[in-house]
């Protein structure tokens, strides 16, 4: 996971520089236009003046992807080199990579505060912007409340995209998740963080989907309505057309930073990809459209802020992980550095995204999405996480204790237990293999799918590159196979006395020692990066204060024991007798008369045989 993170963090920086200079250019007047109104001079010129001069409808189709190949990229047409450093994009990212090592430098002291920052206020900008949009252009919220859901339930197409979409959501950052809570507190509640993580996550997904119909609702009034654009070519780059059109027969592919809608009877082999359609497109035509007189600058100085925000918490939960994994490798070396080792990874991320600041930057941003946007060798890296902690490590990582960490009332947990049992050990790993199937046959990989036949006959990519692409997937695949082979080989082939069992033992269950809670709490309390405070439902319960029972001898000798106080009790009292009427010449008839009756009576000791 730590590869896919470092890729991760590289190449989302940059679409994060390019909203800078959106933002920049919201600051206008009411005098002034949207900068993404005019025609650009270096980028689909021509076509956008011919549709100015004939006041075509669908000027503002040109103009948009005119300012952002042209202005924010700085491409030329028929230009395929990398070509000049754009200077503006190049410092937005040094900046960008200033601020995420301000935010990283003291471990979790700073990260902690500044997750709300990145979290809270751009939702509550979102809305605002949401609901401004609605009071004018509600009409197409409604829209999807009165469109049939039938046709789409019934689609498999739909519900794969759903399956892409939930997992991008939940299941590729998953890992951030996870890293993120092993530095909770023990009193920590993890269902309440769940359901919070949750809420928040569906409000931002819903307020953007309301948002783009509001959108979308602005063309349709205008007449116009959003084109395939693919950012190859001049001729291939519109983002608006006239009339009212309905996508179908398209074969729409969700990728992490983008959407590849490619009409379905197109023979002319392009991505059909934009990066960040909603702010780069469909946003700034609604702007351009409109005017400022009727949306104020002020919306889309909000709009970008949100989305910038909403970058820098995405890029720094990704860079924190990143930072806290190579420190993992040897913390009581490493955790003394962790601000220069910060500082040294946040260089390195820069200089390797400096080559996607150049004209070129957007074909490197769609290489490197199509490559990680597969997901089948990220879902099947999922899968054998999940059955080597929970069927091959088993204890202290089972259900039962995963579950004490969700719940600490024991009546709950008793409910919660057989329910989790099931879906992690029967759903999770067949949801996995199903996933890997199917993002498999739908990717590269395969030749008769959509992206495998694209990457085929795909002219900008030389054919290194199509190798390269598939090398990119499969390396961590090959790095786990070989990691096992290597532990496989040390265990195994050292000589040693201990059987065949015992080394498969070792080998999938090794004894991880567990530091003592001095050492955690010296670590917790004195370093400035900590790991974390260790959950006590993942450590082995100390074994209870036993007692043997008594041997059968002891038992047998207690009671004999006892039997014979009985009868020295006996003969004493007979003794006290004899001596009192020693006189009397009956005397011992007498107390021959009174003993036998008290023998008699007395129990006799088992035999031991």
């Amino acid at each position: 996971m730590l590869y896919l993170y470092v890729l991760l963090g590289v190449y989302n920086a940059v679409p994060l520089s390019w909203l800078f200079i959106y933002f920049k250019d919201s600051f206008i007047t009411l005098k002034d236009s949207y900068k993404w109104g005019r025609c650009h001079h270096t980028f689909a010129r021509n076509a956008c003046l011919r549709a100015l001069n004939s006041s075509s409808a669908d000027f503002y189709g040109w103009s948009v992807p005119s300012y952002f190949h042209g202005r924010i990229l700085g491409r030329k047409p028929g230009e395929f080199q990398i070509g000049e450093l754009k200077f503006e994009v190049a410092f937005n990212l040094c900046l960008v990579w200033v601020i995420i090592f301000v935010c990283l430098s003291r471990g979790p002291k700073t990260f902690g505060k500044v997750v709300y920052l990145f979290g809270m206020l751009p939702i509550a900008l979102l809305m605002m912007v949401t609901m401004r949009m609605g009071q004018q252009w509600s009409d197409g919220i409604l829209e999807i409340f009165a469109s049939s859901w039938k046709p789409v339930l019934f689609d498999s197409s739909a519900w794969w995209l759903a399956a892409r979409e939930a997992f991008i959501t939940w299941g590729l950052l998953g890992t951030v998740a996870l890293h993120i809570c092993s530095h909770n507190k023990t009193s920590t509640n993890i269902t309440k963080n769940l359901i919070s993580i949750a809420v928040t996550a569906i409000i931002v997904l819903v307020t953007s989907s309301f948002l783009f119909a509001c959108a979308a609702n602005v063309f349709h009034k205008r007449n116009l309505s959003l084109a395939y654009s693919s950012y190859e070519e001049e001729s291939s780059v519109k983002a608006l057309k006239p009339g009212i059109w309905h996508h179908k027969n398209v074969s729409v592919t969700s990728l992490l930073f983008g959407v590849s809608v490619i009409p379905k009877e197109s023979f002319v082999y392009q991505s059909g990809y934009q990066v960040l359609r909603l702010a780069t497109e469909t946003f700034p035509a609604a702007l351009a459209v409109e005017g400022v007189r009727s949306i104020s600058s002020f919306w889309s100085i909000c709009f970008y802020t949100a989305m910038i925000l909403f970058g820098f918490g995405q890029q720094v939960v990704i860079w924190y992980c990143v930072v806290e994994s190579i420190i993992a490798v040897n913390y009581k070396v490493f955790k003394a550095w962790h601000t220069t080792l910060t500082f040294i990874t946040c260089n390195l991320a820069f200089l390797l995204g400096l080559p996607i600041t150049s004209n070129m930057g957007i074909y490197i941003v769609y290489y490197l999405d199509f490559c990680i946007s597969s997901l089948w060798w990220i879902v099947l890296m999922y899968f054998i996480m999940l059955f080597a902690i929970l069927f091959i490590r088993g204890r202290p990582f089972g259900t039962d204790q995963l579950v004490t960490v969700i719940s600490h009332n024991p009546i709950r947990r008793t409910k919660l237990l057989p329910f989790f049992t099931f879906m992690w050990n029967v759903v999770l790993p067949l949801s996995f293999l199903m996933l890997t199937i199917s993002f498999l046959r739908t990717s590269s990989i395969d030749p008769n799918s959509a992206m495998g036949e694209l990457m085929d006959n795909y002219r900008y990519w030389q054919q290194w590159a199509k190798t390269l692409n598939l090398c990119i997937q499969m390396f961590p695949l090959v790095l786990i196979i070989t990691v096992g082979a290597y532990q496989a080989f040390k265990v195994f082939a050292v000589r040693s006395d201990k059987p065949f069992m015992e080394r498969l033992k070792l080998l999938c269950c090794p004894m991880v020692p567990l530091p003592s809670s001095n050492s955690r709490h010296s670590y917790n309390s004195t370093s400035s990066m900590s790991q974390g405070s260790t959950n006590s439902a993942f450590l082995d319960d100390p074994p209870p204060k036993y007692t043997p029972p008594p041997s059968y001898s002891t038992a047998t000798s207690r009671m004999l024991a006892k039997q014979l106080d009985l009868q020295n009790q006996n003969l004493d009292n007979a003794c006290s007798v004899d001596m009192n009427l020693d006189n009397d010449p009956t005397s011992t008839v007498n107390s021959i008369e009174r003993i036998l009756p008290q023998l008699q009576d007395l129990q006799r000791p088992p035999v031991i045989r």
